[in-house]
């Protein structure tokens, strides 16, 4: 049917799909990435923060 509309557009979905499909994965793995250093991060400021807070009571108890 898209081929009777027109045999230009069907050509240029046909191209372009496999083209942003490539682009798509090749960019959520690389989200998947940077996405997992940032929750590492995130963990360590976390640690680091609840260790901060756990020496500031301690100072504060004696």
């Amino acid at each position: 049917m898209m081929i009777k509309l027109s045999i230009h557009l069907t050509i240029a979905c046909l191209i372009g799909a496999p083209l942003i499909l490539t682009v798509a994965k090749i960019s959520g793995s690389a989200h998947g990435r940077i996405s997992e250093k940032v929750q590492n991060l995130s963990a360590e400021a976390f640690e680091i923060a609840e260790e901060t807070i756990q020496t500031i009571r301690t100072v504060r108890s004696f």
